[in-house]
């Protein structure tokens, strides 16, 4: 895992703190990778970008909308 510079994210017209990450790792034997927005102020990662998948080309995620769960 590779960590970013913090910045900030908006999202839903809120903004939060955001960390980007990158992990890599083998799928087979090739390399594969994903870009993720870490928001600690909300303790979860969005994926924002997948490259080496099955997928025919690589796929970028932006976020734009929080929804909760409900119980």
């Amino acid at each position: 895992m590779v960590f970013g510079r913090k910045g900030e994210v908006s999202i839903g017209g809120c903004s939060y703190a955001s960390i980007p990450v990158t992990t890599s790792y083998l799928l087979g034997e090739a390399w594969a990778a994903q870009d993720y927005d870490w928001l600690p102020d909300l303790g979860i990662g969005l994926l924002t970008r997948r490259a080496g998948s099955d997928a025919p080309r690589a796929s970028q995620y932006r976020p734009t909308a929080l929804t909760p769960l409900s119980r």
